[in-house]
């Protein structure tokens, strides 16, 4: 059982850590992206990018928070 409260605290910190990602740091990661794929700055491409990457980044911190929270309840309910 002590495991398991152990197991559950640091799954707790990395999805409190995972969701503490702002918008502000998904869309510098997307303008990096983008930036390194070649888009002009302001270009309708590099908008069209960075916004596409945005959401992807965004879904991509949403499922991983998601898949860490199902472990973790299924790790309490079956340890």
């Amino acid at each position: 059982m002590k495991t398991t409260a152990i197991t559950l605290a640091i799954t707790l910190a990395i999805t409190l850590a995972l969701a503490g990602c702002s918008t502000q740091e998904r869309v510098g990661m997307a303008q990096n992206e983008c930036g390194q794929i070649g888009y002009p700055v302001g270009s309708a491409e590099y908008v069209t990018c960075v916004e596409r990457g945005y959401r992807i980044n965004t879904a991509q911190q949403d499922a991983a928070i998601g898949t860490i929270a199902t472990v973790a309840i299924l790790e309490a309910f079956f340890d």
